[in-house]
């Protein structure tokens, strides 16, 4: 006579009761809310043009208009000395900037993050909060620099809400008072 091998129905439900609760505290994990900001702030996110065209500028993009945020991007220009200075010029007008590495050759990352760093210490009043925003590939060359002035934020599995929100704090709390303050 072959032995009964099922568990009373009783444990069976409790094990399912068990791993459902488990799994739901695994699967649904609250996305922390940032808080409204106190000010508005203008932020600059520049790019090359194959990455301020993908999906990762448009989030980001969206995240800082979720946050109520004024954001603005160069224009999608082939010449590229126009666009070099449009760049400076935008930096000197920005509260924050998030330069965008996706696709771009190290180097030209490098090499903004070099103007980045001459244009804040242009600023002495208020200076350029600024980031590298390393969005997905994830597979693509380490970038040769680590500047205090310009973070580099991890993004190479998406967008990652938690990265920006020191970028944002900082951009926010530097922000200067001009009227804009939003009222909550």
């Amino acid at each position: 006579e072959e032995a009964d091998t099922d568990p009373p129905l009783d444990l069976q439900r409790g094990s399912l009761e068990r791993l459902k609760e488990t799994l739901r505290s695994l699967v649904v994990q609250p996305v922390p809310v940032l808080p409204e900001p106190v000010r508005k702030a203008l932020i600059y996110v520049t790019g090359q043009r194959n990455d301020l065209a993908s999906e990762d500028a448009k989030a980001l993009i969206d995240f800082f208009r979720g946050r109520r945020h004024d954001v603005f991007w160069p224009a999608n220009s082939a010449d590229d000395s126009k666009r070099e200075k449009q760049d400076a010029m935008y930096m000197e007008q920005s509260d924050g900037l998030l330069l965008l590495y996706g696709n771009a050759p190290a180097e030209w990352v490098q090499d903004k993050a070099l103007d980045v760093r001459k244009c804040s210490r242009r600023r002495r009043k208020q200076p350029l909060v600024a980031a590298v925003y390393d969005a997905p590939p994830a597979e693509k060359e380490e970038l040769p620099f680590r500047f205090d002035e310009v973070p580099i934020l991890d993004g190479r599995c998406g967008l990652q809400q938690q990265e920006l929100r020191k970028f944002l704090e900082r951009v926010e709390y530097l922000a200067p008072e001009t009227g804009d303050e939003i009222v909550l």
